[in-house]
C-alpha cells in the first residue's frame, strides 16, 4: 500500500509539474501576441489575413451584349458601332448634353464630372465581360452608342454604381437603343 501512493504522489508531482510549465508557456505566449512590438508571425494567420483582405475587395464586372441587328444601314444591314463609356461623379453634366459635344469632347462637356472614359466597337453579335475597378469618387457609369440613325435611337443609358461594393453591369447594345442594368448573372472571366 505504501508502494502505490508513493508512485500516486510521484505521477501527481509530475502532472502539476506538467501543468505548470504548460500554463506558463501559454501565459507567454499571450504576453507576446498582446504586444504590437513583439508579434510573432505566425505563416498561417498571415495567409488568412491576406485571403480576408483580398474578399473585402470589391469586385466589379461589366458586361457587353450587342444583338445581331444592330446599328441598321440604309438597306436594313448590320452594322459596327462604336460605345463610349464614362465614369462619373454626377449625372447632372451628362443628362444635360447632346450626344455631339459628348462623343467629341467628352472632358469639355463632362467637366469635372468626368473621372475615366474609354471607348469600344462592337460588331453585330458581339458580347465582352471584363472585371472593371472603379475609382473611389465615382458614382455613375454612363454609356453612348454612335448609331447610324440617332433621331430614331436611344443613344445613351446611365446606372449608379458603388465602388465600394460588388457591381454587375449588363449593356445591352439592341438595334436602335441602349440599355444599362444591375446584372448578377454576369460571367466572370
Amino acid at each position: 500500500m505504501y508502494r502505490s501512493f508513493q508512485y500516486y504522489n510521484e505521477e501527481t508531482a509530475l502532472n502539476r509539474y506538467l501543468f505548470k510549465t504548460l500554463l506558463t508557456a501559454i501565459t507567454v505566449i499571450f504576453f507576446f501576441c498582446g504586444c504590437k512590438k513583439y508579434t510573432i508571425d505566425v505563416p498561417f494567420i498571415k495567409e488568412v489575413k491576406e485571403k480576408e483582405e483580398k474578399k473585402k475587395e470589391p469586385k466589379s464586372f461589366v458586361s457587353y451584349q450587342a444583338t445581331e441587328d444592330i446599328n441598321p444601314s440604309i438597306y436594313n444591314r448590320p452594322s459596327p458601332v462604336v460605345v463610349k463609356v464614362f465614369y462619373l461623379t454626377s449625372r447632372t453634366a451628362f443628362d444635360n448634353n447632346d450626344f455631339f459635344v459628348m462623343y467629341n469632347n467628352p472632358k469639355a462637356a463632362l467637366g469635372g464630372d468626368l473621372v475615366a472614359d474609354e471607348e469600344y466597337i462592337f460588331s453585330p453579335g458581339m458580347t465582352k465581360s471584363m472585371e472593371i475597378k472603379p475609382a473611389e469618387n465615382v458614382k455613375f457609369m454612363a454609356t453612348i452608342v454612335a448609331y447610324r440613325d440617332l433621331d430614331n435611337s436611344r443613344w445613351k443609358a446611365i446606372t449608379k454604381i458603388d465602388p465600394k461594393e460588388d457591381n454587375n453591369i449588363l449593356i445591352s447594345i439592341k438595334r436602335l437603343s441602349v440599355y444599362m442594368e444591375d446584372n448578377d448573372n454576369v460571367s466572370k472571366k
